[in-house]
């Protein structure tokens, strides 16, 4: 719907997320995905850049509320959930 053009333009605009980050929660937007269960490789794998730019992505879109991330340990991967508008 037109609320969703509204979001992936937000996340374009702003401007304390780098191009992978936006990239990353738009590709999140785009595909409906509300929470993901993916490892750092798999994300590396989809969006091509290595583990370390991942790594820094996903906390920028923890910092700036994006995303909250759910740490499940032993070797599993992380959980993280997609914010909607608050």
């Amino acid at each position: 719907g037109g609320c969703e053009m509204k979001k992936e333009i937000k996340v374009m605009q702003d401007k304390n997320l780098s191009a992978t980050s936006k990239l990353i929660m738009i590709y999140f937007i785009i595909e409906n995905i509300d929470s993901i269960d993916i490892s750092i490789d798999e994300l590396s794998n989809i969006f091509a850049c290595s583990r370390k730019t991942i790594i820094n992505s996903m906390k920028e879109l923890e910092e700036e509320k994006y995303i909250n991330k759910i740490k499940r340990g032993q070797g599993k991967n992380n959980i993280y959930i997609v914010k909607g508008e608050e």
